[in-house]
């Protein structure tokens, strides 16, 4: 897409829809490695196992999750790529580094066994699935990085051919593993998305290069120091972090509120079909932040959240009050019981709201993104924290429902704490000098 094109919706869509399928095509994958495993000896040991070695190496990967944002905004001249490639070797290899030693000393031992209180049948099954994995964080850093510098230059066109590669790695890695069954099926699983992730960022790296050597120019006005990229980032990794801690603090709220055991049974259903419909909205961040200096960017864009998150949030309503298509979903693709069932519903009309405010967020992160005031997406997260604590602690003793339902009011609240700070802070004219 040519940088002086006045931005129109189908130009929007068109940018955004590939990077909407990379969202949605990773969703299949950790479902797939499932399968495999659930069809190989040792099914609840080694699911267990690689949902913990998943887990484990989420929080050591969190810190460059934000590099595709880093690249995108801040690459704009060679020097600026260089500083940015410079970093991801620095960050990536130390990182992974990390990895490795959790995984060869005690440390593993006093995180798994002594803080998780993991099951000792799973101990040594997740040590070696996790060793595997080592790889793992330095890849995605490499492949963000470049998936970063191909969105900023408009080949979003580009990017489900990198996951495409990358789940044909993980398909033919898991399915020889199926045929000739060496690897315990976490180890097997580990290995799959270890090769995957690899394969990703070298097909990535593949498709940047010719956009490293013919597109980026060769120096602008503005010099990026070592100081002007952590101010950038660091406040965009914190982000990533403190939303990844909060996940557990669900799980433990549901746990301790009413019907516990069946709140806890139907959560990672609800949570997966709200996936469904809101994957499509983290991607639209980028698509913002690239964007929005177009010609026309910011009322089409505005106009575009708005049709994007209304459609979203009216399609998962419709299926939320559906009998039959609740049935289709949770009864027959995710086997459900009659009495789990029942309590589905009432959750899923409070989560309805919840891609309408995701896509919100996105837009105006994306907003301050493009301004660099990451800073402000930092805060905005805390918010969104301690709003979902906060309610989790007080709603449960107002309200006497099952905790499925008092935690999706819990979420519905966060998240809108979330986007009207956000909101006023951008009309407050933090990023007035950016906008049209």
């Amino acid at each position: 897409m040519p940088k002086n094109d006045t931005l129109t919706l189908p130009l929007i869509f068109r940018f955004w829809l590939p990077l909407a399928l990379v969202w949605l095509m990773m969703g299949v994958e950790q479902p797939a490695i499932a399968a495999v495993i659930a069809r190989l000896p040792g099914i609840k040991e080694n699911l267990a196992a690689f949902g913990l070695t998943f887990a484990l190496s989420l929080i050591i990967e969190a810190p460059i999750i934000q590099l595709l944002s880093a690249a995108n905004v801040l690459a704009k001249d060679r020097q600026s790529y260089n500083r940015l490639l410079a970093f991801t070797h620095l960050a990536g290899w130390s990182l992974s580094l990390v990895h490795l030693l959790v995984a060869i000393t005690p440390l593993f031992d006093g995180i798994v066994c002594g803080i998780i209180h993991a099951p000792k049948e799973i101990v040594e099954t997740t040590r070696s699935a996790f060793l595997i994995m080592t790889p793992w964080t330095v890849a995605i850093a490499y492949r963000r990085l470049w998936q970063g510098i191909l969105i900023g230059y408009g080949h979003t066109s580009i990017i489900p051919l990198t996951m495409t590669s990358r789940l044909v790695a993980i398909a033919i890695t898991l399915g020889v593993g199926s045929v000739f069954p060496v690897l315990p099926g976490a180890c097997l699983g580990a290995m799959a998305l270890s090769l995957g992730v690899i394969t990703g960022a070298v097909v990535t790296w593949f498709f940047a290069r010719n956009v490293v050597a013919r597109e980026i120019p060769t120096s602008t006005d503005q010099v990026l120091t070592w100081r002007r990229l952590l101010g950038f980032y660091v406040p965009l990794a914190l982000t990533s972090m403190i939303a990844l801690a909060v996940q557990p603090i669900m799980s433990i709220g549901l746990a301790r509120m009413d019907h516990p055991l069946e709140s806890l049974a139907i959560w990672p259903v609800l949570t997966g079909f709200m996936a469904l419909f809101q994957t499509p909205c983290f991607s639209y961040q980028e698509a913002v932040v690239a964007l929005l200096p177009r010609k026309g960017g910011y009322p089409k864009l505005q106009q575009f959240t708005w049709i994007l998150g209304l459609t979203l949030t009216l399609c998962f309503f419709s299926a939320a009050l559906s009998q039959p298509l609740r049935w289709l979903w949770f009864g027959w693709v995710s086997g459900l019981s009659d009495h789990l069932l029942s309590f589905v519903r009432s959750p899923l009309l409070i989560l309805a709201m919840v891609p309408l405010l995701t896509v919100t967020i996105a837009w105006f992160r994306g907003i301050l993104v493009s301004n660099r005031h990451t800073t402000t997406v930092t805060y905005a997260v805390m918010v969104s924290a301690s709003v979902l604590v906060g309610s989790m602690l007080t709603l449960p003793l107002f309200l006497n429902l099952p905790g499925v339902v008092v935690v999706a009011c819990c979420i519905v609240l966060s998240l809108s704490a979330e986007a009207g700070f956000l909101q006023f802070c951008v009309a407050r004219g933090r990023v007035k000098q950016s906008l049209p």
